[in-house]
């Protein structure tokens, strides 16, 4: 397994990738089947001036018709910065068992 520190929640794609919400290193890690590192998700791509920033991400569930992650950030550790980030990720939620 790669770097991992502080997983938060997790998430299955149907791509067989997992989603690491790392909410001390404030990003979404992806890791492959065998565990190693797809992608890092370190923030929106566009974050326009006085939005809420991105900081310890929480929870993720996936948005199946769009191909996105639901990201929520920490919002008991940031005051005032809960909100609902949409990552495209190009993937879909795979269902549990």
């Amino acid at each position: 397994m790669t770097g991992v520190t502080g997983p938060d929640r997790i998430a299955f794609g149907k791509s067989g990738k997992l989603y690491v919400a790392e909410a001390l290193a404030s990003t979404i890690q992806v890791l492959n089947p065998d565990g190693s590192l797809d992608t890092v998700y370190a923030g929106p791509a566009q974050n326009p001036p006085g939005a809420v920033l991105w900081a310890n991400p929480a929870n993720i569930a996936f948005h199946d018709q769009e191909g996105t992650l639901l990201v929520t950030n920490h919002a008991s550790i940031v005051p005032g910065a809960f909100v609902v980030f949409d990552v495209f990720v190009d993937d879909k939620g795979s269902p549990l068992p």
